[in-house]
């Protein structure tokens, strides 16, 4: 996973370009955002399988495949990050 992704940072680079009208900004700097809630979401749905096989074994009584702590505080992380950037989004107008 891409865990680079520094919301100030784009902000910061964008804001620099003096060429750009405010509405420009915002457009460049949520299409990042909406670009990183893609991935986020790609990660969620990929994991789907993960949760799923925990739910097979613990019906079957057979030992965890993956660690559904890690996986389950991983699945709740992106989820909080997609909450927090799509609030960014709302704010950009």
């Amino acid at each position: 996973m891409n865990d680079d992704f520094n919301l100030q940072e784009i902000k910061d680079l964008v804001n620099q370009q003096n060429d750009l009208t405010e509405e420009q900004k915002n457009q460049v700097i949520k299409g990042r955002i909406e670009s990183r809630i893609s991935h986020l979401r790609v990660y969620l749905n990929e994991s789907d399988y993960k949760v799923i096989k925990c739910y097979e074994a613990q019906l079957l009584n057979e030992d965890m495949p993956y660690n559904l702590q890690e996986l389950l505080s991983q699945r709740k992380a992106w989820r909080e990050e997609i909450n927090s950037l799509e609030f960014e989004i709302s704010m950009l107008g």
